[in-house]
């Protein structure tokens, strides 16, 4: 979909693990463009665990069902900067209740556990004079400013190494991380966790700007995105991001376009 004032792509692959054991891509991404101007990019991406049955399902599902949320008061609204700005917590947990809701109608009509639809969440909503972010679980929200790249959201890191939370969490209302950026954003990048490892500088708990800031300049100066969308994915599934995580990769790219 055509935008006046942004360019966006996005893509999820299968991990080289699954891939070898002919298991499905569990993870899932995806944007959507709402406002009357055009001018409001919608976003999320969601890691199905890998102990959940229908974990592929439960990333689409929780993905889809965010961005419907938002798009319910955003799609039509006058101003839907000054609706965002009134956002809180409080839109957060309602916009995840409603998600464990679908969820738990699914597993009580398949009459399985809830965990069985386990999956993580991240949603960002950008306007050209306000972005807001949230997320469940690991993954990322990061954010370019006048040159300087910083981490809106960090990974959830659970009791052990390699838990975290999921949307079916009973604590996922409560404990969700909400982040807000005023003003204009150079770029805004999510990832899955599959990513993290690339893209991240865990120790300094900082976005790796040498991974992001290229991306984004080349979607910046693309004239055809359909075009970079198709060498993004080529990146996620090459052997030099496969050499170093065989997990399910989701990334999602927003610019400003000038």
């Amino acid at each position: 979909m055509y935008s006046p004032m942004w360019k966006f792509a996005n893509a999820s692959v299968r991990g080289s693990a699954h891939l070898a054991n002919s298991l499905p891509c569990q993870d899932w991404s995806a944007l959507r463009l709402v406002g009357p101007e055009k001018n409001v990019v919608i976003c999320a991406l969601s890691d199905g665990a890998g102990s959940a049955r229908f974990a592929e399902e439960a990333a689409y599902l929780v993905s889809e069902g965010a961005i419907n949320y938002f798009a319910r008061e955003l799609g039509n609204h006058p101003n839907p900067a000054q609706a965002m700005a009134a956002y809180d917590r409080l839109d957060g947990k309602l916009m995840i209740q409603e998600q464990q809701r679908l969820l738990l109608q699914l597993a009580e009509e398949r009459k399985v556990p809830l965990q069985d639809f386990a999956a993580t969440l991240l949603v960002a909503i950008a306007h050209p004079e306000i972005s807001l972010f949230f997320q469940v679980g690991d993954g990322c929200w990061s954010v370019s400013r006048g040159g300087i790249i910083g981490a809106v959201t960090w990974p959830t890191q659970g009791e052990f190494v390699g838990q975290t939370e999921f949307v079916t969490s009973q604590s996922a209302a409560r404990s969700f991380q909400m982040g807000q950026i005023r003003g204009d954003c150079d770029f805004i990048a999510g990832i899955s966790d599959g990513l993290e490892r690339l893209a991240l500088d865990m120790g300094a708990c900082v976005p790796h700007p040498p991974f992001f800031s290229p991306l984004a300049r080349r979607l910046k100066s693309e004239m055809d995105v359909e075009s970079f969308q198709f060498g993004l994915r080529q990146l996620l599934e090459s052997e030099r991001v496969c050499s170093r995580t065989d997990d399910d990769k989701s990334l999602v790219l927003m610019v400003k376009d000038e």
